[in-house]
């Protein structure tokens, strides 16, 4: 440990005795050594002051304000920095010099005001009495730091390098903890290389520990695996793969949505916001009109040109790219709270097959197989002579499928109907 003074009071950049008119500078690079801080003697400079007033012989004298408390021990040469320091009178108190990694020592002490050289106060006793409590090796002080380094958005398996901005104090240990989405690659205890395994939102966190318990811990955030994706402002997204129900009340058939993504450090253009239109009724502002079935830029104004029922709603996607490429689309829909009308009934919802017959029976099946009629009443299947004279009537076991006999008629044509509710249809079939 190091057991300093505190910073010089007196400073000066010139230095000359004068028998006559003499200004002589100083040369040396580094400042006047008269300025270097350290412990004080009580006499030196006011005895200095006071044979220079009274010596007649020098007619110009120039005071600049100092401290009679002179330091002549220097504090940093005390504290053996590792760098030369280029200014000499440079104060020290200012900053965590263990911290920065200046100097050598696990510990030091330095009073807020100048001290007789080797004197010993009640302040630095404790210090010193703590120092020897803490035994070997010691606690170094856990300093402030910050991570540095890397890419603000890491591509999906490209190692990017982080670090701590100043190395970790002797003696101290560094874990190293990552977000899920994120794989070490290697660590020591000032640095940790890593790469990005699926996309989404990251983080890096250092946590450093010294031998008495203390720990600090660093989060390095706002870090961005893999391709973006896309937000859209205000609205619910429940998960990236659902499509995004969008809640908006038009203005005049208009209605306007708004982008983000977390892109780390890449600025993204116009170019690299993308809107599609997927299906409804509607148009993107492109080009000054409303005619667009695309769209660039984070915002994207829409006009709606016709119902987007519950069952028929609007559908968009958007996506963003970064520095890894494009993002995955995200799909939104957005309706007008109506539903879609019921499709009229058809005139007819079967046919009758084979016609001509054989002459044995007739078989009634769907027109459509995905039109099949939604009652619940008896469907009633008559068969008529081309006079009107009914036949037969029976009734169809299911709403899709039924057969009508005819073996025991003449040949000739006949017509069937098939009816139920308020819907009746005819067939002509021909027995032959």
């Amino acid at each position: 440990a190091a057991f300093v003074s505190e910073n010089m009071m007196f400073s000066k950049s010139h230095w000359g005795f004068f028998l006559s008119r003499v200004n002589v500078t100083n040369i040396n690079s580094r400042g006047s050594m008269d300025a270097v801080q350290g412990s004080f003697n009580d006499n030196a400079i006011p005895d200095m002051r006071k044979k220079i007033d009274e010596n007649s012989k020098i007619s110009t004298k120039s005071w600049f304000v100092y401290n009679e408390k002179f330091c002549f021990i220097p504090t940093i040469s005390a504290l053996g920095f590792k760098q030369p320091v280029a200014n000499w009178h440079t104060p020290v108190n200012d900053r965590n010099l263990l911290c920065n990694n200046e100097i050598n020592f696990d510990s030091y002490y330095l009073p807020p005001t100048n001290e007789k050289h080797i004197f010993l106060t009640e302040a630095n006793v404790n210090w010193v009495m703590q120092e020897i409590e803490k035994g070997q090796p010691g606690c170094p002080t856990i300093c402030t730091f910050s991570i540095t380094g890397g890419s603000n958005t890491l591509c999906i398996n490209s190692p990017e390098a982080f670090s701590l901005d100043v190395p970790a104090p002797p003696n101290t240990t560094v874990q190293w903890i990552l977000s899920p989405n994120l794989q070490m690659i290697s660590s020591n205890s000032n640095s940790v290389t890593v790469k990005a395994i699926s996309p989404g939102g990251a983080s890096i966190k250092a946590i450093i520990s010294n031998p008495c318990g203390a720990n600090m811990e660093i989060v390095k955030t706002q870090l961005t695996a893999g391709t973006p994706m896309v937000t859209i402002n205000g609205q619910n997204c429940p998960s990236e793969s659902a499509p995004c129900s969008l809640n908006a009340t038009p203005v005049n058939n208009y209605l306007q949505f708004t982008l983000s993504a977390a892109l780390g450090s890449y600025i993204p253009t116009d170019a690299d916001w993308q809107w599609e239109k997927v299906s409804g009724n509607f148009f993107f502002l492109d080009n000054g009109a409303y005619t667009g079935t695309s769209h660039t830029g984070n915002q994207a104004d829409i006009y709606l040109t016709g119902a987007n029922p519950t069952d028929n709603p609007l559908k968009l996607r958007c996506r963003v790219k970064n520095d890894c490429g494009w993002g995955a689309w995200r799909y939104a829909e957005w309706n007008d709270g109506t539903t879609s009308p019921p499709p009229p009934a058809p005139e007819k919802y079967y046919k009758v097959a084979p016609n001509p017959t054989g002459g044995y029976d007739a078989k009634i099946s769907l027109l459509n197989s995905s039109i099949i009629p939604a009652t619940t009443s008896p469907i009633t299947v008559r068969l008529y002579t081309i006079f009107g004279t009914l036949l037969s009537t029976t009734q169809m076991y299911n709403n899709s499928s039924g057969t009508v006999y005819i073996y025991s008629y003449p040949y000739n044509t006949m017509y069937i109907t098939i009816s139920f509710d308020n819907h009746l249809e005819s067939h002509t079939i021909n027995k032959y």
